[in-house]
């Protein structure tokens, strides 16, 4: 591991503390400044409970002491002394580099200690001198070194003027939280005395707080003082007497001494150095009650609650991620959250091995850690797969970065189950966390548990039910549920899913012969044999009797040596004494994990390919059996005579388009009509019998040839489907003749024939050939039965494969039917063949083929064999037809257009043609469709592109879910609205981007989901320029727990929003809503001359601007509409702002608002500044809380001339013009406030 830089160590438990928190940053900003990073090893809180306290402590145990280039330690800040002396203990045992001990002496090692004396004297000078006290009664710490130092300097105080302690009135607790009235109960025994001094603020909070309980008051009864050497609560807030340090000269003397040596160089700790302050308070008398900062903290802490914040009643963090339904998803979860943790630069959860699966964790931390989960710069990554062994600690340390960094360790356990831990990030800020990472904390780390008793109780409950119990692999289920978690997200394209599939060829010969006891040894060492040949992350399977599987995980390119590891375990299974070998078969096959079918697809595709490969080794091998003929004189007479005289007659079957129900052609079906009454079987039986089955051909190919020709009217442009038999090919004057007669009609011809027949391959060369010579297309009957490979496909490259009807009949019901007849289809697509499906009955296999992309359907469902051509088949099956495919279309798989040459194109012949995606890669091009029919597709823009995209009439949707139009990244696209445009699944304008819309049609756009948005990025993303000037309109409908309609969750790269149409119509509903602007960022909005109708059911809605930041937000001209029911809702402005402000002029503002907070025009607090020019108002607002415009603090500017209008306002609580008077400006205004 190459360090880019130094490593400095840095041990601080409970750093939110303040005196901390101040070092820690002047520490980390002195390390920055010399090129260094920082690793900062920090307990968070101690609780008094053992198995808590040892998990809480063990995050010490990680720090790798050969990686640190030195270390500065605060001893003081470890409450727990074991660990502290431990911890000391093993860095002077094994530690070489330079160390130093920050606020405390440390033997052996040098010190920056702060003199108590000074700020001693203070205190004491202070009770004695302003308040004339006496006598005193000192509470200090557990009687150690450090505690009983302070006592020293407090006692040389008091006896410098004269004020003697006896030693009942010196009382030891454990400056922590804990019990104190025994403490209480001792100070009032002794007699109350002049004033109690206190170690520091912790200890005075809870000795004022049992002396209270007991009837004591302070400062009435007795003074009482702190000393701050922790303070959890502030003393300002508190107005507990006591003494301030700053400890900024003292931490960059230890940084610097540090620095010193690791360069090298000397350096001298210089004198003891930090600065004092006395802060009287109202414990000693001297300070006042201030209620109103206390009222104004109060209010803020309501406020920030009820609002928005980690102790807000709407964080919903602990109930959505403890609700996750699989540790993945909660890992998300936990992505999601991390919005609580400030600007941070990374965020890492390291998980012990397998600690999800293990009931009773051990202590401490394993060897291997799993790095399941990071957010770096804003990225989340979940990857249950990425390990990294623990002595490196953290592998994002070592990368390279273009500035240093600090890394803050922290255990994650719940109540004594150490999971491992976690690690952020501030980069080079010097931050350090808060009380409220420590609150977020043990909301993951509950849910957590949560997640690990789930996967416990399921592995209790499944074990048995996910392996194979004669051989302990894995069942089908053990894989699914295994594979599931290793995939993750399915969206890496450079891992593959490797799958290779195994068959025992001779299982059932030895159960035979030797026995089954001797069957199931065999697969026990099978068993033992494929999991030593596996790869060391692979998995195997059992999936039947004599089947198996290997699957795994491996890099795009890399070598697999899997194969041949396993068939060296074969050979040397066989190489023992043995009266018999095994014998297996294998099959491998990979593909992308982008797609969690893969999982399902997968085994049976290997399955399929092993199976082929068996089959085609069996057919080498099989002998023909010699049977006896029996047959039917009578009806040997019959097939003679129906051949001498050529009395076939034939009925016509449709085959089916699979997309629109239209009749695309028919299949020429030989009968031997009502006298003879004879199967084509029967026909065929004899015909061979009699050597006569090139009688049937010759009849079969002029006949329906004839046929054709003479009722070309009827066929229009169908096809005729005519079975061959290739083994007996017409001869060349029989087939000269043939095209000579029907030349011209053979373009419309299929020839079709089975794979089965066994024809030479000159036989098949010259069928091959007149195809190509004559315009008649091929198509091979009957596929996916017997010896059906793809070698054949290859060989014949037909026009058709139509699939056998033993693998349509109750496709529906049987798993292997649908992969086996998936594979075909994707294979015909893949190599420009059409799949027909055979023997469709039912509409259950109907939906299932469809589902599947088969193009053409023939079948007793869609149409019966008929002696007359029809035009079209039931409308109910044709409507049917089209709408499976609408419901289909959703799954089918992932096929992308490239715009070429051509200018303008349809998007439902796309659609039809079985696209999902168009990629527009020219300046300019047109997109036609009809506005009645969806094409559910995705148009992308090429990155880095100007283009303008021409919509007309069209109506687009999403196949896969997601943004119907992306522009691409860094580019400009302009989409000119003609007629009606609909959109389904949103616009997506990535940051960097712009997006610009215009012309006079009407624009749609709808979308459903959890997370959901119309133009811009939704509440996940950063979203671009967002430019709208049409003469048409905009109408958007969302519905979905977030949603944002206009704009996205952040304005990151100074992207602004400009509207201008005719009409802007927005409905949401939902949980959070916003319908112009951005969630976590400040935004950037103009609109001018729009009518604006926005309309919102949601929890919390807000109309235009932001929920968190202060915005810039102009509207001028129009009509601005809300309609607005919820918990809280607002119109125009911020939830939370510190300035911003919103201009506008010449607007009819129209508000219907009903809910249990509102504001209208303006923020939360410190709203900044409102200009209203020429504007008129007819609203009506009800709620609990309300604020018409302004914020309830009043701070802010507001001016207003020549407006008029009504604003109603119904509420307990009001605020009409939150604005104090002398920032009010009101001209020529008539605006009238109703209550």
């Amino acid at each position: 591991m190459d360090k880019q830089r130094p490593l400095i160590g840095i041990i601080a438990a409970e750093a939110e503390y303040i005196f901390f928190t101040r070092s820690l940053d002047c520490i980390q900003k002195e390390l920055f400044a010399a090129d260094m990073d920082a690793v900062i090893f920090s307990s968070l809180m101690m609780s008094g409970n053992d198995e808590f306290d040892a998990a809480e402590n063990s995050v010490y145990d990680l720090i790798n002491l050969d990686l640190l280039d030195g270390i500065i330690m605060l001893p003081t800040s470890i409450n727990d002394a074991s660990t502290r002396e431990n911890l000391i203990e093993r860095i002077r045992r094994d530690f070489r580099g330079p160390v130093v001990s920050f606020d405390c002496e440390l033997g052996g090692f040098p010190s920056i200690t702060y003199d108590y004396e000074p700020a001693a004297e203070m205190m004491i000078q202070h009770l004695a001198e302003k308040h004339g006290v006496k006598t005193i009664d000192f509470v200090g710490g557990p009687e150690d070194q450090f505690h009983n130092s302070i006592q020293h300097f407090f006692q040389s105080a008091m006896e410098k003027r004269g004020i003697s302690i006896p030693e009942n009135r010196i009382h030891h607790g454990n400056d922590w939280a804990g019990d104190f009235s025994g403490i209480a109960d001792e100070i009032i025994a002794n007699g109350l005395p002049d004033a109690v001094v206190c170690c520091s603020d912790l200890t005075a909070v809870q000795v004022l707080s049992a002396l209270s309980d007991k009837g004591v008051n302070v400062p009435e009864d007795v003074l009482l003082t702190g000393f701050n050497q922790k303070e959890p609560y502030g003393t300002d807030y508190l107005n507990i007497t006591s003494v301030l340090r700053d400890p900024t000269e003292m931490a960059r003397d230890a940084a610097q001494y540090i620095i010193a040596k690791v360069r090298g160089d000397e350096y001298t700790i210089g004198s003891a150095k930090c600065r004092s302050t006395f802060k009287p308070g109202i414990t000693c008398g001297c300070g006042k009650l201030n209620l109103s900062v206390l009222c104004h903290e109060a209010t803020d802490n309501m406020t920030e609650m009820q609002q928005h914040g980690i102790d807000s009643y709407y964080n919903f963090m602990s109930e959505d991620m403890t609700a996750a339904e699989t540790f993945y998803d909660y890992l998300w979860k936990v992505n999601w959250y991390t919005l609580f943790l400030g600007d941070f630069k990374g965020f890492w959860m390291c998980f012990n091995n397998k600690v999800m699966h293990n009931a009773v964790p051990e202590p401490g931390f394993t060897d291997r850690i799993s790095l399941s989960f990071c957010n770096v710069n804003g990225k989340g990554t979940v990857d249950m797969m990425n390990k990294f062994p623990r002595e490196q600690m953290l592998p994002a340390i070592f990368e390279k970065r273009d500035h240093p960094g600090a890394f803050i360790f922290t255990s994650l356990h719940f109540m004594g189950v150490n999971y491992g831990y976690v690690v952020l990030s501030y980069g080079d800020t010097g931050r350090i966390y808060d009380k409220n990472y420590v609150k977020w904390l043990r909301s993951v780390t509950c849910a957590l548990e949560k997640q690990r008793r789930h996967i416990l109780y399921n592995d209790a409950v499944t074990d048995a039910q996910v392996r194979d119990s004669l051989t302990g692999l894995l069942n089908m289920r053990g894989y699914t549920r295994i594979m599931t978690e290793r995939c993750g997200k399915f969206n890496d394209p450079t891992k593959l899913l490797r799958i290779i599939s195994i068959d025992v060829e001779n299982l059932k010969g030895i159960n035979d012969t030797y026995g089954y006891a001797e069957g199931d040894r065999v697969l026990s060492a099978l068993g033992v044999a494929f999991s030593n040949a596996a790869g060391d992350s692979d998995i195997v399977v059992r999936v039947s009797g004599d089947e198996f599987f290997i699957a795994g995980i491996i890099d795009e390119g890399s070598v697999d040596d899997v194969p041949n590891r396993l068939q060296s375990m074969i050979d040397s299974l066989n190489s023992h004494d043995s009266e018999y070998g095994v014998n297996i078969y294998t099959a491998a096959v990979s593909a992308p994990i982008t797609d969690r079918s893969i999982l399902e697809k997968l085994p049976y595709d290997a399955a399929y390919q092993r199976i082929m490969a068996k089959d085609n080794h069996t057919k080498m091998h099989k002998t023909a059996d010699v049977a006896v003929e029996t047959f039917d004189p009578e009806e040997r007479m019959n097939v003679i005579r129906l051949l001498n005289e050529n009395l076939f007659t034939y009925n016509f079957q449709p085959i089916v388009n699979a997309r629109t129900g239209c009749i695309y052609a028919y299949e020429a079906l030989m009968r031997s009509g009502e006298e003879f009454r004879l199967s084509p079987l029967t026909i065929l039986t004899h015909a061979e019998a009699l050597d006569r089955l090139q009688d049937v051909e010759k009849c079969t190919m002029f006949n329906t040839m004839r046929f054709a020709m003479e009722n070309q009217d009827l066929l229009g442009n169908k096809l005729l489907f005519i079975n061959s038999i290739p083994a007996c090919t017409l001869s060349d004057p029989d087939f000269e003749q043939l095209f000579q007669l029907y030349g011209d009609i053979m373009s419309k011809i299929v020839v079709e024939f089975t794979e089965q027949t066994e024809a030479s391959s000159s036989q098949l060369k010259t069928l091959i050939e007149r195809s190509q010579r004559c315009g008649f297309q091929i198509a091979i009957d009957d596929y996916g039965t017997g010896y059906s490979n793809i070698s054949n496909l290859l060989t014949f490259m037909p026009n058709v494969v139509k699939i056998d009807r033993s693998l349509i009949m109750n496709i529906h019901k049987d798993k292997r039917k649908k992969h086996f007849t998936k594979n075909i289809i994707d294979y015909a697509h893949d190599n420009n063949f059409m799949a027909l499906a055979e023997g469709v009955e039912l509409s259950e296999e109907l939906q299932t083929v469809i589902g599947m992309g088969v193009d053409l359907i023939q079948g007793y469902y869609t149409a019966k064999p008929s002696a007359d051509i029809v035009q079209e088949i039931e409308p109910e099956i044709s409507e049917e037809i089209v709408r499976l495919n609408r419901v289909s279309d959703k799954r089918r798989p992932r096929k992308t257009y490239f715009t070429g040459d051509e200018r303008e194109i349809s998007l439902m012949a796309l659609d039809l043609d079985s696209y999902t995606d168009i990629i527009i890669n020219k300046p300019e091009y047109t997109l036609t469709g009809n506005k009645n029919y969806v094409s559910e597709m995705s148009i992308r823009a090429k990155d880095n592109m100007d283009c303008r995209l021409d919509l007309m009439d069209i109506a687009v949707g999403n196949v896969n879910g997601g943004a119907a139009i992306t522009v691409g990244q860094n580019s400009t696209m302009t989409l000119n609205i003609v007629g009606e445009v609909t959109v389904t699944g949103g616009i997506y304008v990535p940051s960097g981007s712009t997006l610009r819309l215009n012309g006079a049609g009407a624009l749609r756009v709808n979308s459903v989901g959890t997370q959901t948005y119309a133009i811009g990025s939704g509440s996940t993303m950063p979203y671009g320029n967002i430019e709208i000037d049409m003469s048409g309109g905009i109408y958007i409908h969302l519905d979905g727990e977030k949603s944002v309609a206009i704009g996205g969750r952040s304005n990151d790269g100074g992207s602004h929003i400009r509207i201008r149409c005719k009409e802007l119509e927005i409905t949401q509903l939902g949980k959070k809503t916003l319908s112009i602007g951005s969630l976590l960022s400040p935004a950037d909005i103009v609109i001018e001359g729009t009518h604006v109708e926005l309309e919102h059911h949601s929890k919390t809605a807000l109309g235009i601007g932001s929920f968190s930041d202060p915005c810039n937000i102009s509207i001028s001209g129009g009509i601005s509409e809300f309609i607005m029911s919820g918990d809280k809702v607002g119109c125009i402005g911020s939830f939370n702002s510190c300035g911003g402000r919103t201009d506008m002029t010449s607007v009819r503002v129209i508000t219907e608002l009903k809910a249990k907070e509102i504001l209208g025009i303006g923020a939360d607090k410190r709203f900044g500044e409102i200009v209203m020019n020429d504007c008129t108002f007819d609203s009506f607002i009800e709620g609990a809380e309300s604020v018409a415009i302004g914020s309830s603090d009043c701070e802010g500017s507001v001016s207003m001339r020549n407006c008029s209008g009504d604003i109603t306002v119904r509420s307990s609580t009001k605020t009409l013009l939150g604005v104090k008077p002398e920032n009010l400006i009101m001209d020529n205004t008539g605006l009238n406030f109703k209550e």
